[in-house]
């Protein structure tokens, strides 16, 4: 993202340890995940030893630090903790600037910053530009957080399955869309298959090695759509209690698929053509407008044509989405695929209980057809 404060793995942990600040990120219990260069050079203790200690080892203050962290952390947007003696380091005080996951607790870590007190006269300056490099550190650590817990990356490429000429034709259109950069429309009955025709469009394409996030629009009540779809700042309404990004983000370099997209409300409908016809949007509560490269497949069992003509889907959106459409046959029209479908889950079931795999006989397979 060009605006969109954090990267991933590598990057992140290379911008962690340039950062010219010093950063030490902690977990609920207070130990240490890691410092970087900064934070060590401030606090006399080598980064790649401190793995594990609790922080207030390294201060004369000793575990007394966690509760003037806490009690700093509930000021909000950076409290300062200051004149913490070192004890790795005589005649080093250092303040502390502090940010919790979980607001006034450590209930899910956080981030602390480090400053020499020693400069404080002059420093203000400085100290903005910690709680700056601070809460940037703290999006990217909620950033990878969120990507470990809501991602759902296909360890493997999805396999589909059948011969039939529908079937085949369908493949056919996968394998030549899925190394381009269109936006995909799948249209396919409930239960067709539509999301692992888009994880095998995603599979095939240069994106494949990045994000695949996934999203059911009917399964979100339209208050908290336009949330999850974009994310939101601390405080944007009630009951959010903290910043948390939304699909786009987390699918940055990836693929966002929308499923019953055609379930959208008119106001949700225009706020993702604006993210798909310039690849930004704004958090619900926030005013910086964020950039994300994703491509969207989306996915509906309605006919968007028809839902434009009856003046509940936006024209505009429809020709946006409706780059490369893609319909999924219905098992009834694929018949001489039912024989292999049912041999799959039959040996699916036969792994996971730990039997046997048996052949199906004719008469299974007539009444299956059947």
């Amino acid at each position: 993202m060009s605006k969109n404060r954090a990267g991933r793995g590598g990057a992140e942990d290379r911008g962690w340890a340039a950062a010219p600040v010093g950063l030490v990120e902690v977990d609920a219990e207070w130990r240490i995940v890691r410092l970087n260069g900064a934070a060590g050079a401030l606090l006399g203790a080598a980064p790649s030893h401190c793995a594990g200690t609790t922080f207030g080892s390294l201060f004369d203050a000793g575990e007394g630090v966690h509760e003037r962290l806490e009690g700093a952390a509930s000021e909000g947007g950076g409290g300062v903790a200051r004149g913490l003696a070192v004890s790795g380091a005589p005649g080093m005080t250092v303040d502390l600037v502090v940010r919790l996951d979980g607001g006034g607790d450590a209930a899910g870590g956080g981030v602390v910053g480090v400053i020499d007190a020693r400069e404080r006269i002059a420093s203000a300056a400085e100290l903005e530009r910690l709680r700056v490099a601070l809460a940037e550190a703290e999006r990217a650590l909620s950033k990878r957080d969120a990507i470990q817990r809501e991602l759902t990356a296909p360890s493997k490429p999805q396999r589909l399955i059948g011969t039939s000429a529908p079937m085949l034709a369908m493949i056919d259109q996968i394998e030549r869309v899925g190394p381009s950069s269109a936006t995909v429309l799948i249209r396919g009955e409930s239960g067709s298959g539509k999301e692992l025709v888009a994880r095998a469009i995603h599979d095939r394409s240069a994106r494949r090695g990045a994000a695949w996030v996934a999203l059911n629009c009917a399964a979100m009540p339209e208050t908290l759509l336009e949330s999850e779809l974009f994310g939101h700042e601390r405080g944007a309404f009630t009951g959010a209690d903290r910043e948390r990004m939304g699909k786009f983000e987390l699918a940055d370099g990836g693929t966002l698929f929308l499923d019953e997209i055609a379930e959208l409300s008119a106001a949700a409908q225009a706020k993702l053509l604006r993210v798909l016809q310039d690849g930004t949007f704004v958090r619900v509560g926030g005013s910086e407008t964020l950039r994300s490269d994703v491509r969207v497949v989306a996915a509906t069992h309605r006919e968007l044509a028809t839902q434009v003509r009856r003046g509940r889907f936006r024209e505009d959106l429809f020709f946006r989405l409706n780059v490369f459409r893609i319909d999924v046959p219905a098992l009834r029209d694929r018949k001489e695929d039912i024989k292999s479908l049912a041999e799959h889950f039959h040996r699916q079931a036969a792994r996971r209980l730990g039997k046997d795999v048996l052949e199906l006989s004719d008469r299974s397979v007539r009444r299956l057809l059947s």
